[in-house]
């Protein structure tokens, strides 16, 4: 009995299973799935590094922005007498610039409201103010806070980045308490502008730019400031345009001034500016606290979004404001700063404060520096 040939399928199958073999022992499986995960997490990397990079190169400067290539907003070197607390003048309240000698009109624009010809200066509170900012440069120093970074953000009432600086909020990213702090500034608070003597604080930055506004800010508040963020209304609202718009509760007067429902609403992006930038219903004090709860309805929005989302809004916001930070390492982590706890305030106090006429006409807010700053302080590092 003769033994019969296999046929064609059985040669195929043992060819595959000998050259299975041979592969199993040149190449082992573990290699192959690790060159396979390999591969993958590659493929990985290189997209996310093209989209880290497209990222990067959406982000302005002020280099980039013409109405911020202003001349006159050049940083001073704090070696230049004009910068030096002694320049500063307590009998008149002003440094070493005569205002008197600019146009009313150019005034109003700057401060961004009418001057009132009827009311006069109180010269009393000006000398107070004044005696006040000598204080605590004495009695506090600048602060080095080691594990906070403290970010300034801008907001001008115009569709370029020029003009008054109408939002000011300092957004500070405490490490070591694992907390971002918001803090509004009052734009109307009597400070000593370096080189200008005392004005608005809002008029810092028509003044010089975002440089001279964080110079006054470390001046007279006494903590450092690591970088700076502007935004004018189309950066704001393309921001909330791309998240869908934004949760935001409204009280009764609030929801009638608008046109809204009172309790919660998602509110599309013209509301919500309106909302952040309503004021005839109260006052000043009561619209920083709706632009701190606008930006802290972004940042939960933002905080509840996937990666994807957070990149998508990146790429709309990043080409509409101009900041001189690196963005990208917080970007990279915006997950885990997102996570931080979140407190808010706004300085000064009104128990520290005392309104009162400048040489101007205008009311304005005097307030007791070294009561402000050291509260300040103390938010910021607890």
């Amino acid at each position: 009995m003769t033994d019969k040939k296999p046929n064609r399928a059985q040669q195929q199958i043992k060819k595959r299973k000998s050259l299975l073999e041979k592969f199993n022992h040149m190449y082992p499986m573990y290699l192959v799935v690790g060159g396979v995960l390999v591969g993958i997490l590659l493929s990985i990397f290189t997209v996310g590094g093209v989209a880290l990079a497209d990222l990067y190169g959406r982000v302005r400067s002020p280099e980039d922005i013409p109405q911020l290539n202003n001349p006159d907003w050049l940083d001073t070197d704090s070696s230049d007498p004009l910068w030096q607390p002694e320049e500063f003048d307590p009998e008149t309240g002003w440094g070493n610039i005569d205002h008197a000698s600019i146009p009313r009109e150019e005034l109003e624009d700057i401060f961004g409201e009418k001057i009132e010809t009827g009311a006069t200066e109180d010269k009393a509170a000006v000398s107070k103010a004044g005696k006040s900012y000598e204080e605590v440069a004495q009695a506090v120093p600048l602060q080095t806070m080691n594990g906070i970074e403290n970010f300034l953000i801008i907001g001008t009432d115009t569709a370029s980045f020029s003009g008054r600086s109408d939002v000011m909020i300092v957004a500070s990213l405490n490490h070591n308490t694992r907390k971002l702090n918001l803090v509004s500034l009052y734009r109307a608070a009597n400070v000593n502008i370096p080189g200008y003597g005392q004005n608005l604080l809002n008029a810092a930055y028509a003044f010089g730019g975002a440089n001279l506004l964080i110079r006054t800010i470390e001046s007279n508040f006494r903590i450092p400031i690591n970088g700076y963020v502007i935004f004018n209304f189309k950066s704001f609202i393309k921001a909330v345009d791309v998240m869908g718009g934004v949760n935001i509760y409204l009280n009764s007067a609030e929801a009638a001034a608008l046109g809204m429902n009172p309790g919660n609403n998602l509110a599309s992006s013209s509301q919500a500016l309106a909302y952040a930038r309503l004021r005839k219903i109260d006052s000043d004090f009561y619209r920083m606290g709706r632009q701190r709860q606008v930006l802290n309805a972004v940042l939960n929005q933002l905080s509840a979004s996937s990666a994807a989302t957070i990149y998508n809004v990146a790429t709309v916001i990043l080409p509409s404001v101009v900041t001189n930070v690196n963005v990208m390492p917080y970007i990279n982590n915006a997950h885990s700063y997102l996570s931080y706890g979140r407190k808010q305030m706004q300085i000064p106090r009104t128990s520290d404060m005392w309104m009162f006429y400048n040489r101007y006409g205008q009311e304005v807010g005097g307030f007791d520096h070294t009561s402000t700053a050291r509260t300040l302080i103390n938010f910021l590092t607890n």
